[in-house]
């Protein structure tokens, strides 16, 4: 650890107070959930930064980070030192591996700092998209206070979300990219606040079209999608629209727009190279192929299955994604007809169906159990909405019943 990692992991714990009171004091969450929340966020923090304790219990080999370190060194360094600054702006501007390494080589060439702070930035990331989404989900009631505890430290802290952004990988800027693309949803009572709310979304949609273009597309078009419904919004599409072009060209660079055929065939040849690898969490969907986006939302929501599970951490990924996908199952059934009517009015559960679908079609080529559990990061925001979504519909029904009447 250098000096400049110790400072700016202090200072990441220094903000994280701030952090929690902006996005969780103005909607009602008591003290205490405040400061478990803080204590939760350090502890993410740690738990980042010596993942490699954790990896190693695990039995999982870090190749990805490591590469990512190692070219971050090795290549960007290298034409930084050779004043080759065209070449890095051109690897800058590509989106996925090499964005991410020239970010990283960045940051060591120009600050000194090593990977340990590449850890806690990610870390911090994906903490503050989880207070992003809470605020968001909480946003769409209006009850006076918020004192249950489970709901709120899971949404932030859902095990994958903190396993898979504790590492030197794409995930943690991806999912607070995806957080605040969402949170775009979020009702605004003023002017400013919708102001902000656009500000931060754009920030989303750079970031995410420069991590993972074609994921973020799905996320955009959701969510805008469902936003020109809303009063107040048009006004924003005329700076929506200049960002069109680039968004296209960057999604381009990773599937082909003009043709779904296309895309599919290039799907499948990708997914038969997987399976010819044999890797252990490897599964074939049979003669037939895959059924698009029917067999991807299964793999969403259901794979790994935990009564085939081979190691320790599929056994968790399986109980944490059946956990979350009977719950849903279970709450939306126990509804009542007027009660899912009105869940079906909220903003970010009309979002959460509708990215699904485009989802749903990317997950059928993903022979791969490990790749599932590692990019459903980016599906966990829709997948957060649809379970607690009916439980404070229900608790808002409740208060309207019984805790108007009281007051």
């Amino acid at each position: 650890m250098t000096l400049i990692d110790f400072l700016i992991f202090v200072g990441i714990i220094l903000y994280i107070p701030r952090l929690v009171e902006k996005h969780l004091a103005p909607i009602g969450f008591s003290l205490e959930i405040r400061i478990i929340v803080f204590l939760g966020g350090i502890l993410w923090l740690f738990i980042s930064c010596g993942h490699n304790l954790s990896y190693s219990i695990l039995g999982i080999v870090d190749s990805d980070a490591r590469n990512f370190e190692r070219m971050a060194y090795e290549i960007t360094g290298e034409q930084l030192r050779s004043g080759n600054y065209k070449q890095l702006i051109e690897y800058f501007f590509s989106p996925g591996r090499w964005f991410y390494v020239t970010y990283q080589g960045l940051f060591y060439y120009y600050t000194g700092g090593t990977v340990f702070s590449i850890l806690a930035i990610n870390a911090f990331m994906a903490f503050w998209g989880g207070l992003s989404l809470l605020r968001l989900i909480y946003s769409f009631y209006g009850l006076p206070s918020h004192n249950g505890i489970i709901l709120p430290v899971f949404i932030i802290f859902t095990p994958s979300v903190v396993f898979w952004s504790s590492s030197n990988l794409k995930e943690a800027l991806m999912f607070w990219s995806i957080c605040q693309v969402f949170a775009f949803l979020r009702p605004a009572a003023t002017n400013k606040i919708l102001f902000q709310n656009f500000i931060m979304t754009s920030l989303g949609v750079i970031l995410g079209m420069l991590v993972r273009p074609h994921m973020m597309a799905i996320w955009i078009f959701g969510v805008f999608t469902i936003k020109l419904l809303q009063p107040r919004f048009w006004i924003y599409t005329l700076f929506l629209l200049p960002l069109a072009p680039i968004i296209f060209d960057q999604v381009s660079k990773k599937v082909d727009i003009s043709s779904i055929d296309v895309t599919v065939e290039i799907a499948e040849k990708q997914m038969q190279g997987l399976i010819a690898r044999g890797k252990q969490s490897t599964f074939s969907y049979g003669e037939t192929g895959p059924i698009p986006i029917i067999s991807g939302l299964h793999s969403v929501f259901f794979r790994p299955y935990f009564w085939k599970v081979k190691n320790s951490r599929s056994m968790f990924t399986a109980i944490e994604i059946w956990t979350i996908s009977i719950g849903i199952f279970l709450l939306w059934i126990k509804g009542r007809y007027h009660t899912v009517k009105k869940i079906l009015r909220n903003p970010a559960i009309r979002t959460s169906l509708l990215v699904l679908i485009p989802f749903g079609l990317f997950f059928s080529y993903f022979p791969n159990e490990g790749l599932i559990a590692r990019h459903r990061i980016q599906v966990f925001p829709a997948l957060l909405v649809l379970l607690s979504t009916p439980l404070l519909q229900l608790r808002y029904n409740l208060y309207l019943t019984f805790g108007q009447k009281r007051g």
